[in-house]
């Protein structure tokens, strides 16, 4: 689970379950190849991925936060920029939460 709210899109249930030809596991665990370099990702460290990107920007938005509280109202070009990297920071969140809860396709997993 990340952020204690979205759920993982493919669950190890769905995995069991699924009868899809490109998805197989082993001793550890389910996996699917890429299509550019055809190698192995593993869908847990595809989702600990996820969620290691997302408590990294939850952790900077932190910071930031903090340094906007603390920097003087006439530092404009300060302020812009912290502001500029919660807008990037944002985004990044806003697509690995995406790319997490995903359970349409396998091509977010085979593509990295």
């Amino acid at each position: 689970m990340l952020d204690g709210k979205y759920l993982r899109g493919f669950t190890l249930e769905r995995l069991n379950s699924v009868s899809e030809p490109k998805v197989h596991s082993d001793s550890e665990g389910y996996y699917i190849y890429t299509l550019s370099e055809n190698i192995k990702v593993y869908f847990d460290d595809y989702y600990n991925f996820l969620k290691n990107v997302y408590s990294k920007c939850l952790k900077s938005m932190s910071l930031i936060d903090e340094k906007l509280e603390t920097t003087p109202t006439e530092r404009r070009e300060t302020i812009s920029f912290y502001r500029a990297q919660k807008t990037i920071l944002e985004i990044v969140m806003r697509t690995t939460r995406s790319f997490y809860m995903d359970n349409s396709t396998f091509d977010v997993i085979m593509t990295p």
